[in-house]
């Protein structure tokens, strides 16, 4: 019965998403509701499960994105897991990307999860304790904006990737990322930064991702070389 009452709910919110927030969600794709899905959004066959997406995402088939936000602008390949992850505007994820671990290992005696799962994810298995895993043991990874994330990377749980960070294709992401900075790699190891000290610091501080869409287009031409545009915004 709760089957039934949640497709037809996806259906009627599908209809509502299609004709007044002009977004394309397919009959192959799922949204909960609680989850809220803003304008413009496209959702070809991907799971959206209490999350939301704050406008403008493109997210491709076979893609699950549970307890997350995406920021405006931002787009995720196809077969993609993501969960309990915040990720900023504008940011590209590859395909094949996921995100590892959460799994208690400091505190419980046992890494066993009949002691300490909190939902249905192990039906199953043997089950000790019928509680929810505590609050603080739950574990949350922050993605920055304009951050690229190439194909069938894994990060760890508990991560923060910077702002304008760059992730290379394969990698496995066990510690934080800085800002502008290229890691590739398992582990992931820092290659370098993107640009020079003194234009992190001004892309930092000028946070473009943050303008609105009328500012962007004004300036879009001045995006292709970091120098000039340094030089014609501060001006």
């Amino acid at each position: 019965m709760n089957k039934v009452i949640n497709y037809s709910f996806f259906l009627i919110y599908r209809a509502y998403l299609i004709l007044f927030k002009k977004g394309h969600i397919s009959l192959t794709s799922y949204i909960t509701r609680n989850s809220r899905v803003n304008k413009g959004c496209t959702v070809r066959g991907g799971k959206i499960i209490n999350s939301v997406l704050e406008g403008k995402n493109a997210i491709s088939k076979g893609t699950v994105i549970t307890g997350s936000s995406l920021g405006f602008g931002t787009y995720i390949g196809e077969e993609c897991r993501i969960k309990d992850t915040s990720i900023g505007k504008y940011s590209s994820l590859g395909s094949g990307i996921k995100i590892l671990g959460g799994h208690p290992i400091d505190r419980n005696i046992s890494l066993y999860p009949g002691f300490f799962d909190y939902g249905n994810k192990y039906k199953q298995i043997v089950h000790f304790k019928t509680s929810k895993l505590h609050i603080d043991l739950q574990v949350h990874t922050a993605i920055g904006s304009d951050v690229w994330i190439g194909d069938d990377v894994k990060i760890m749980a508990g991560v923060t990737i910077g702002d304008g960070a760059i992730i290379g294709a394969g990698a496995i992401v066990t510690k934080n990322v800085r800002p502008y900075a290229i890691v590739a790699g398992s582990p992931a190891k820092l290659l370098r930064f993107r640009f020079s000290a003194e234009v992190v610091e001004f892309l930092e501080d000028l946070q473009w991702w943050n303008m609105d869409e009328n500012w962007l287009v004004s300036n879009a031409n001045l995006f292709a070389d970091s120098k000039e545009f340094m030089e014609k915004i501060k001006k």
